[in-house]
């Protein structure tokens, strides 16, 4: 086993940019949270630093940065970080400058302890390990401890509630079985009577603002998103129902396999970006049906002749790519609904106001033939102001064990297109690369659990280009389309 104390930041290849970007900032910067513990894991019990960008940064993940710097300062590495870090802007990235990072800390300490949570990576320092951390690695488990401190911080940044740190526990422990490929311990008997306490009539109160209230789903659609409606997730569910239902996230649909969960960011309106928290998805056959349908919709808005569309619509799709299915009636809400500048208290994550993105997860029939090497997606916007589709835009997806998957969906493009206060119609396209087009990777062939199928490398820096090979659709006249994922 590794013993990661010695390890910096810019010892794990998806970090190596680092070095350079804290030299070039003149800053201190240092990983935490969840992006350091799985690092820590793959490390420790894979004897990996290569894990690439996306296995550390799963579904509904974002990477917790901090720096020793001004608040000027977050500006600049953000930049830094999206010129110099491969594949970048599939992520959100979050990042605190040396006061607000201060804060963070002292709220962090009158929390819920999850050792693993605390391990943290710097550009100058070792690793900072603590002595229970340590142990919880040898001992290839995940200890959480409630605090008698809780609610006593003096840190102004955003409300709490204490279940949310049993929900942080009990996706730390999924994530850890995953890299462990194995069983971890965890007291499951503890996090089962700390649920039966319920909540209290102050804590209920606090979940009627809708930050509170969406970061419930966020953390709970964590854990659905690898295990579906397990008895621990329906126990947290049926715990939440009254949140739940208040946010459109009813339980019922949670058991439903034509359903998927999406994520997405609360604006201060109390909407989700993409309100639609339990979807329709169709997969299979069928979803060839709906594709078609979705295409003859997106051409008609934009005065497209349906005469002109092949006789067979799958011919639009890229040939590298198959269609697995179909996200149909999205909704994207615009800016104007947003946060508009406002403090972070209204985002749940207290990520930068730029990066938009919508995270999906369903169901996976054993039918379905999945290919886990080469899943991808792209949002088709249906007839949006000045635009037929959309832009180019970054989509990434995996799978957690057989069955279940998972997209991310970056949406700035689309949704700084629509009008003000007008909503986005939209359908998320599900795809795969075919086996022999994801079977040789960045890390040789058939390891890798999620694709960036296309990827364009712009130069020897590997910096992703700002086209990709399976940009979202367009509706265009060509003779000579460039293949996109799908061209018309």
């Amino acid at each position: 086993m590794v013993d990661i104390s010695s390890l910096r930041l810019p010892d794990f290849a998806a970090f190596a940019s680092f070095e350079e970007i804290a030299r070039r900032a003149g800053v201190e910067i240092s990983l935490h949270g969840g992006t350091a513990f799985r690092a820590a894991l793959y490390a420790a019990w894979q004897d990996r630093l290569d894990v690439d960008l996306f296995d550390l940064v799963p579904f509904n993940s974002d990477i917790d940065l901090e720096h020793s710097g001004s608040p000027e300062k977050t500006v600049e590495i953000a930049a830094y970080i999206d010129n110099l870090v491969p594949f970048a802007s599939w992520c959100r990235w979050s990042i605190n400058d040396g006061d607000r990072a201060e804060q963070a800390r002292i709220q962090r300490d009158a929390s819920t302890d999850i050792p693993l949570r605390r391990i943290r990576f710097s550009t100058e320092a070792p690793a900072y390990v603590p002595a229970n951390a340590h142990a919880d690695i040898e001992g290839r488990r995940v200890s959480f401890a409630r605090n008698s401190r809780f609610g006593q911080s003096d840190a102004q940044l955003r409300p709490d509630v204490e279940i949310f740190g049993l929900l942080v526990a009990l996706n730390t422990w999924s994530e850890a079985d995953e890299i462990a490929g194995g069983t971890v311990d965890f007291d499951v008997g503890g996090a089962i009577d700390w649920l039966r306490e319920g909540l209290s009539d102050e804590e209920w109160q606090l979940f009627e603002k809708p930050a509170i209230a969406a970061r419930f789903w966020h953390l709970l659609s964590t854990r659905l998103a690898r295990h579906g409606p397990d008895p621990i997730s329906s126990a947290l569910a049926q715990l939440g129902r009254p949140i739940l239902e208040g946010i459109g996230a009813p339980v019922t649909k949670f058991f439903e396999s034509d359903r998927a969960i999406s994520v997405s960011r609360v604006t201060s309106t109390a909407d989700f970006r993409v309100p639609q928290l339990t979807p329709e998805i169709v997969t299979g056959e069928a979803a060839i049906s709906v594709f078609g349908e979705v295409i003859r919709q997106a051409a008609e808005r934009v005065g497209y002749p349906a005469e002109a569309l092949p006789g067979n619509t799958l011919d639009l799709i890229d040939p590298s790519l198959e269609l697995v299915g179909v996200v149909p009636n999205l909704t994207l809400l615009p800016y104007g609904s947003g946060k508009e500048g406002e403090a972070d208290l209204g985002d749940p994550f207290l990520s930068g106001v730029g990066q938009e993105f919508v995270q999906f997860a369903w169901h996976v029939e054993a039918s379905d033939a999945l290919n886990a090497q080469g899943l991808t997606g792209q949002m088709l916007a249906l007839g949006a102001r000045d635009f037929g589709t959309a832009t180019a835009m970054p989509v990434v997806g995996g799978t957690f064990g057989r069955s279940r998957a998972w997209l991310r969906v970056r949406l700035d493009d689309l949704i700084e297109a629509g009008q003000e206060g007008a909503p986005v119609e939209a359908a998320l396209l599900i795809f795969q690369a075919r086996p022999d087009e994801a079977e040789e990777t960045e890390r040789g062939p058939n390891k890798q659990r999620h694709s960036v199928p296309g990827e364009a490398i712009e130069d020897e820096d590997r910096r992703p280009a700002h086209s990709y090979a399976f940009e979202t659709a367009r509706i265009t006249e060509s003779e000579e389309p460039a293949y996109a994922t799908v061209t018309i």
